[in-house]
């Protein structure tokens, strides 16, 4: 069943926009009326029914907003507020991105969107037993890859993690701030909701942990109300997790949790060695999550097949921080390795 949306907007130059965006491309899951009249709006409401009413914000003032309805004020930004509260749509931006930001609202407001015969969102995790690898750099481009297709949030989940090299970005909600609202029982998807953003490469990024001792105080309960809360706002497409090394608690359960997990080592005497001693160590292998998971080996400076291992090339580009896309494009093997990696997750439907 299609998602019945009512918009109403002074600004013709929106609906006009929006409007040819929509007919252009058609959707599998929106039915759009565009209405230019306010009196023409709510008399439509009187005799129709509508999943979303996006609007401007004097029409919700001299309107009341029906019972089974979810309204969306016109915005610059996209935000929400907890459920029943008020809910900002910015529309000042591309049209798939008008309705993806719509479809995570109506879910955060328990609307049709998060019922339904939908697949949930991926979550694909990286993971290494070993510091320098590149695992930072991997996520980031799996996750701009898979963003060409469908959605794609990274989330860094380090305790120093570091994103500057791959995006810089000013977020709206601290991660503290999260991590706050989880602890406080309140809901998990509208403070996630405010702090997402879109980075390079349409991929939806979070802000990283301002210090250990936030990071600390996370519980491996707490991190799966944040993972489901993630889930909730984005309803499909891939969440790529990229977790600190180590055997913690809080890891041990989003590798239990994730659909796929990858291990990344380097392509050094340490790399080798470490790699080694896992796929030897049978008590690991007894653990559940270890049959999701795939390993790679990354920065390599000879071609070897490898049967058991996924093989990266070394990219002098990336060490001379070129930003990614561009490396991306411009190193095919680079390119296609991690494709390949896509390729696994999108194996697993």
């Amino acid at each position: 069943m299609k998602i019945r949306v009512l918009v109403y907007s002074g600004n013709k130059y929106f609906l006009k926009c929006f409007s040819n965006y929509i007919m252009e491309t058609g959707s599998a899951r929106f039915d759009c009326r565009f209405v230019s009249d306010a009196a023409q709006a709510a008399a439509f409401l009187s005799g129709q029914e509508a999943d979303i009413i996006l609007a401007d914000e004097s029409f919700f003032r001299e309107n009341a907003c029906p019972d089974d309805a979810v309204g969306l004020c016109i915005s610059n930004r996209t935000r929400a507020e907890e459920p029943g509260g008020r809910y900002e749509l910015n529309i000042y931006q591309r049209g798939r991105d008008i309705l993806t930001d719509m479809e995570k609202l109506l879910g955060i407001a328990g609307g049709t969107a998060s019922t339904g015969e939908r697949k949930g969102m991926k979550v694909v995790i990286f993971y290494s037993p070993q510091g320098g690898t590149g695992k930072t750099t991997l996520a980031y481009a799996c996750a701009l890859l898979c963003a060409r297709k469908q959605t794609s949030v990274y989330l860094n989940l380090e305790e120093f993690g570091c994103t500057e090299q791959l995006y810089q970005r000013a977020f709206q909600v601290s991660m503290e701030e999260v991590l706050e609202a989880i602890k406080d029982g309140r809901d998990a998807a509208a403070v996630l909701s405010n702090a997402m953003a879109k980075g390079e490469g349409n991929v939806t990024i979070l802000p990283v942990f301002r210090n250990y001792r936030d990071y600390a105080d996370m519980t491996a309960d707490e991190t799966m109300v944040l993972l489901e809360g993630l889930r909730k706002v984005n309803g499909t497409g891939c969440l790529f997790v990229d977790v600190s090394g180590g055997m913690t608690e809080k890891n041990r359960r989003l590798l239990e949790q994730c659909d796929i997990s990858f291990w990344v080592f380097d392509d050094s005497a340490a790399g080798r060695g470490k790699l080694k001693r896992i796929r030897e160590d049978r008590s690991i292998q007894r653990e559940a999550f270890f049959g999701k998971a795939y390993f790679v080996v990354n920065k390599c400076r000879a071609r070897e097949e490898d049967a058991s291992a996924l093989r990266l090339p070394f990219s002098e580009s990336l060490q001379k921080d070129k930003p990614l896309d561009l490396v991306l494009s411009g190193n095919q093997d680079f390119f296609r390795g991690c494709g390949k990696m896509v390729s696994f997750i999108d194996d697993g439907n």
